[in-house]
């Protein structure tokens, strides 16, 4: 049997179809859907729609998005230097990061974000929130919190400045406000949780270890747990710095060379037992550094 491919002038046609099809569709959609429809919002859903077919792990970065992702893989921000979290429709202040304008104010962990800049936060999502405390470095921001048994509310006036976010944290707070690698008992256990892979993760984690070394550092847990991942090279790094040799991890494309990273001996911490927590959300650049489990 003699199979004769596709003729480049037919793909051009099938390729035409199939974007006549999508156009057509995209202008009844806006035509006569219920209401008027934002045509770019209507498009990057459409994205959307394609990528998630594929798996879940493909996904697209809108424009409007892309700062956002930038501060997540450089954890470099204007902004005043807090965690948040939503519960119960209330914006509740998680923890103050120690020396940012946030920390020297005196905004505490459970004081609740009730304005921004004089408006109420009511209705206002997490992400909204974020977008209006974060801004131009030197700017400044006015945040007012209710605080728990405290009738009266407080105005803070903030100047914003680079905050540095770090991707490594500890067990708890030391009498320093500085983060405590070391678990409490008579074994030295190390304690690090790793919210993420950015580009200074594997600084913070050489920087952590060698001070729990210093400290006669008998075992090490490395939390993963909910951690989504992030840069590919900052977890290879990480890998690197427990094993000795083999090979920690590859990658295949449909259109690029195999590609494969090794451990090298120098820089390697001597081997101490370790355990690694993971979950169901503990995914992509975290599976690199699962690699530890067989040292």
């Amino acid at each position: 049997t003699l199979l004769i491919p596709p003729s480049p002038q037919l793909h051009a046609e099938d390729d035409y179809e199939l974007m006549k099809l999508f156009a057509e569709t995209f202008q009844q959609v806006e035509a006569n859907y219920v209401r008027d429809v934002d045509r770019r919002e209507l498009m990057e859903a459409a994205i959307q729609g394609m990528l998630h077919h594929l798996d879940q792990y493909s996904s697209f970065i809108p424009p409007q998005s892309v700062n956002r992702f930038n501060q997540m893989v450089e954890q470099e921000f204007g902004g005043i230097g807090i965690t948040l979290s939503y519960r119960g429709g209330q914006l509740i202040v998680v923890s103050p990061l120690p020396d940012t304008p946030a920390y020297r104010a005196g905004i505490r962990a459970g004081d609740v974000i009730a304005e921004i800049e004089g408006e109420s936060t009511d209705g206002v999502t997490l992400a909204e929130a974020v977008k209006k405390l974060q801004g131009p470095v030197g700017r400044p921001v006015a945040v007012t919190v209710a605080r728990h048994n405290e009738p009266d509310t407080r105005e803070f006036k903030m100047v914003r400045q680079l905050i540095k976010a770090p991707t490594v944290r500890g067990h708890h707070y030391d009498e320093n406000d500085a983060w405590e690698y070391l678990l409490e008992g008579e074994q030295k256990i190390g304690y690090l949780r790793l919210s993420h892979f950015s580009r200074h993760s594997t600084e913070e984690v050489r920087k952590a270890v060698d001070s729990l070394v210093d400290r006669g550092l008998e075992g090490l847990v490395i939390d993963l747990r909910f951690n989504p991942g992030g840069l590919l090279e900052s977890a290879i790094e990480l890998a690197d710095l427990f094993l000795e040799d083999g090979d920690i991890v590859s990658v295949r494309g449909r259109n690029v060379p195999e590609r494969s990273w090794e451990a090298k001996k120098d820089g390697t911490y001597p081997q101490f037992p370790m355990a690694i927590l993971v979950n169901n959300y503990s995914a992509s650049a975290s599976e690199v550094l699962l690699s530890l489990i067989h040292i």
